[in-house]
């Protein structure tokens, strides 16, 4: 599972991640939705494999609800290319209103922009010499739950494809993401966050 394609005109340019498994729970997630793709069947997937048209939009809205019951205690980390979806964003904004910290990692298009913007709520972008291509979501402080994959949370792409992000079943895999993702919440180095004006500053 990668968060984008094997192309060679494009390897040196993007930054991506990939899984390699032989877990059976995950293979056999991944087995049936390709009897989806080849027969156009309707399909019940588990939380280790997200689908767009099947379970991917409650399981996420499930994921960062359980997040803002927790209020100042809770945490999610989304690193995307864009977000617009109005109904992940309704979501993140009941988190943000109830305390919960939220940290969004965007290259493109966000039209989310909450009242707690700079207060529990941090939206960037990161520009450097490379494109910025995967896609990481973390749910939870300690423990966390965490899936990579090709979504970005693009009603477009919810709706109209079908698009997947697996669940990290590996604790070591697990520790390399958080580290990979705090380094992007905490380095300035290339940084753009989005102001309560709509506008990027320089961090």
């Amino acid at each position: 599972i990668g968060t984008g394609n094997y192309h060679t005109n494009t390897t040196e340019q993007y930054t991506d991640l990939s899984l390699m498994t032989s877990k059976n729970s995950l293979c056999n997630e991944v087995k049936k939705l390709f009897e989806v793709l080849e027969h156009d069947i309707d399909m019940e997937f588990s939380d280790n494999l997200l689908v767009t048209k099947f379970n991917a939009r409650s399981e996420l809205n499930a994921m960062i609800d359980i997040e803002a019951e927790k209020g100042s205690k809770g945490y999610i980390t989304i690193k995307c290319n864009s977000l617009d979806d109005d109904e992940i964003i309704n979501h993140l904004d009941r988190a943000a209103s109830k305390g919960c910290n939220i940290n969004i990692i965007v290259r493109g298009i966000c039209t989310w922009l909450p009242d707690q913007l700079g207060y529990n709520v941090k939206i960037k972008s990161i520009i450097w010499d490379k494109l910025e291509h995967s896609r990481v979501y973390a749910f939870g402080e300690k423990n966390p739950t965490i899936y990579i994959g090709s979504l970005d949370l693009l009603t477009r792409k919810m709706d109209n494809r079908i698009e997947t992000m697996l669940k990290i079943k590996d604790p070591n895999v697990e520790i390399f993401l958080v580290n990979y993702l705090n380094r992007y919440i905490t380095s300035t180095e290339g940084s753009w966050v989005l102001t309560n004006t709509g506008a990027y500053m320089k961090e």
